[in-house]
């Protein structure tokens, strides 16, 4: 039986491990990979390359164990509705855990109408995202914009260090989730892709704001 494509079949699900995004599918070439390699370097030459079959035999089992971890966290990742929402119109861009570590972080709270959830000047201390209501935003006493579903509140104090450039106050009766600012630096510290993902979802808030 001819087994010399096996190498090359290796390679180009190597190349495809790196063009994928979700860790899963990553991990799932990475094992066809190096069953493919260990086939390979076992009965294709005259006598086995150990070396690599070896080593292409531990680095199966690592990815094994990874793809154990993940499927356990993931399971671990129930949303409820509200949720659900969140992630399929604000955070898709992170996987499910790294969504689920950012909701735990954040408190939930009702805003009653006419309550100032953010005053001009003010340190920011929390990052906040309107889930559902309305909120008005004035600057030095003069009305520049409303806010809706899906807005967040104190993303440029958040990105700059620099107090509240506007006051917000809720105009009807709404939900929020904030984070504390600096308990969601730590957490974004610590995980790159979920830096990447929340500054994409703040750069798309900040775009949707200036055209509006």
């Amino acid at each position: 039986m001819q087994l010399g494509w096996l190498g090359d079949f290796a390679y180009v699900l190597i190349v495809c491990s790196y063009l994928v995004k979700d860790m899963l599918w990553l991990r799932s070439l990475a094992i066809l990979a190096s069953l493919s390699m260990i086939t390979f370097n076992y009965l294709v030459p005259e006598t086995p390359l150990w070396v690599m079959v070896r080593w292409n035999a531990v680095m199966l089992l690592i990815n094994v164990a990874q793809i154990v971890i993940l499927v356990h966290e993931r399971r671990g990742a129930q949303m409820n509705e509200e949720e659900k929402e969140l992630y399929t119109t604000l955070f898709r861009n992170m996987s499910p855990v790294e969504f689920m570590k950012l909701i735990r972080l954040g408190d939930w709270d009702r805003v009653p109408r006419g309550r100032v959830v953010l005053r001009e000047g003010d340190k920011v201390d929390h990052l906040t995202l309107v889930y559902n209501g309305a909120m008005n935003i004035t600057r030095e006493g003069q009305e520049v914009a409303t806010l809706k579903d899906g807005a967040f509140i104190g993303e440029m104090s958040f990105i700059t260090e620099k107090p509240a450039s506007a006051t917000v106050t809720a105009t009807t009766n709404s939900r929020i989730i904030q984070w504390p600012k600096d308990a969601l630096n730590r957490l974004l510290l610590r995980n790159p892709a979920m830096r990447i993902s929340m500054q994409a979802a703040l750069g798309s808030d900040m775009a949707t704001k200036l055209g509006s």
